[in-house]
């Protein structure tokens, strides 16, 4: 980004990932995260990692069995509802980003977006229901300004 423009994430949404059904966290200037062992603080870690990764669609990079939550032993990740991972990001002052940064952003996250939907379709071709994450980045629009 050009210097003097910054980005902040403002929420995480997180769907069906591991141990988390449904969360939404608003992030502030400092955020910390304080819970009990196995309450899913690396967990929320990890999908802000996810989805700000840039390696999508290599080798170890995309989600295992295990990374969809399931209710209880006896359920089935194949069967269970997808993953889905959103950032939501704001300018640090209104009218900071430029529109045509913000058009380029957009841009950007739909190809990324269109091409991990196409790797997801062909790498899990015929092995029964699909369980593709959702991976989204919300953020200002000059429509939203």
């Amino acid at each position: 980004m050009p210097v003097g423009i910054h980005m902040k994430i403002t929420k995480l949404i997180i769907n069906n990932f591991r141990s988390i059904k449904n969360a939404e966290i608003v992030l502030d200037d400092i955020t910390v995260l304080i819970g009990a062992n196995n309450a899913g603080k690396t967990a929320v870690l990890d999908a802000l990692r996810i989805a700000l990764t840039r390696r999508w669609g290599m080798k170890g990079t995309g989600f295992l069995e295990y990374d969809v939550h399931c209710p209880t032993e006896a359920s089935d990740p194949k069967t269970e509802p997808a993953v889905s991972i959103q950032i939501e990001t704001a300018e640090a002052t209104q009218g900071e980003w430029p529109d045509e940064l913000v058009q380029d952003l957009e841009n950007v996250l739909r190809s990324l977006l269109a091409i991990l939907a196409g790797f997801l379709s062909r790498r899990f071709a015929g092995r029964g229901r699909r369980v593709f994450p959702e991976v989204s980045v919300l953020g200002a629009s000059p429509q939203s300004r």
